[in-house]
């Protein structure tokens, strides 16, 4: 881990050859990551420079490419309603020239594939030499890791607000807000397949054979379907486009998704994983158990007040708009 790394350095540092013997290797690794990373930056930099004069002499924020026209098939196919289908775009073309969004997603994504990483790395020590090997429980471990992570850092992007003075356009174009919810759903699923099927391609390199994969890819997806549905369950506004109320804070919820939920969460997969590999049978139960447990929410969604009401609290800027009805 990178951490012991800069750990041997340190002791390197303050007691020389006097330091233990794990410090002279990690301090090697520790130089050569260090030597990777000044690299990187040195080259990166100036491209990155002169990226952002031309985006600031052009006033361009984009990148300037068009959608793939496999996409925008694949997207029309797979959201029917015009509003949806609107929203749905205005989410990725948001995502994408948005540099805030792209600098909060890596920060919240790399932690995410950290804690993959470490989980799916082995350390041993054999004749005096660290080897790295690969956990059978940690990476089953990787699926249900990062599908909760890829799922709740877009949750917790798209209640960034972005522009709220523009966000009166949604309410005069007459898009639903369950429309608005439904492509932030469509938006996380979309990501969290592509993110799958990354997933899949990796531990076929490392060998998994496709019955494993076929159960990855099973419970992948019955995962990304129940958390896509829990995390935007109460999804009641356009993304970025709902103003953070101060003093609302939930910190403790937070921690406790985190530091209770997400490892309970990620133990009981990989049960399932191991389960369902040794006996091909409770496959059955598990897709029955995720479509019952999909079905209520969307039951307990739909009986829910409707989320079109929530556009009356916008009253006062149609008059200030001169939007109001006559």
């Amino acid at each position: 881990m990178p951490t012991v790394w800069f750990l041997g350095m340190y002791e390197r540092v303050l007691y020389g050859n006097r330091a233990l013997p794990f410090a002279a290797e990690m301090a090697r690794r520790g130089l050569i990551a260090t030597a990777v990373a000044g690299v990187v930056a040195v080259v990166t930099y100036p491209l990155a420079w002169a990226r952002m004069r031309r985006m600031a002499i052009e006033g361009s924020t984009g990148n300037g490419l068009r959608p793939w026209r496999v996409s925008q098939w694949l997207v029309q196919r797979m959201v029917r309603r015009p509003g949806e289908r609107a929203v749905f775009s205005f989410i990725g073309q948001t995502m994408t020239r948005n540099s805030k969004y792209h600098v909060y997603l890596a920060m919240y994504y790399g932690i995410g594939v950290a804690l993959a990483v470490a989980c799916s790395l082995s350390f041993t020590l054999r004749g005096g030499q660290i080897h790295i090997g690969t956990s059978a429980d940690g990476l089953h471990a990787i699926t249900p890791l990062i599908m909760f992570w890829v799922i709740a850092g877009l949750r917790a992007a798209f209640g960034l607000p972005v522009n709220l003075q523009a966000g009166w356009i949604f309410r005069v174009t007459g898009v639903k807000l369950s429309e608005c919810a439904a492509a932030a759903r469509s938006w996380a699923m979309m990501c969290a397949m592509v993110v799958l099927s990354l997933i899949l391609i990796v531990l076929r390199l490392l060998g998994w054979d496709a019955w494993h994969l076929l159960v990855q890819a099973g419970t992948g997806f019955c995962v990304a379907l129940l958390l896509t549905n829990a995390f935007f369950f109460s999804q009641e506004a356009v993304p970025f486009n709902k103003p953070r109320m101060p003093g609302n804070s939930k910190w403790g919820l937070v921690m406790a998704l985190y530091l209770i939920v997400l490892p309970q969460f990620v133990f009981r997969m990989i049960d399932v994983e191991h389960g369902v590999e040794h006996k091909w049978t409770r496959a059955v139960g598990w897709c029955v158990s995720t479509a019952v447990m999909w079905g209520l929410m969307v039951w307990r969604r739909r009986k829910s007040p409707p989320l079109d009401d929530d556009w009356a609290e916008y009253s006062g800027e149609y008059l200030l708009l001169g939007l109001g009805p006559r």
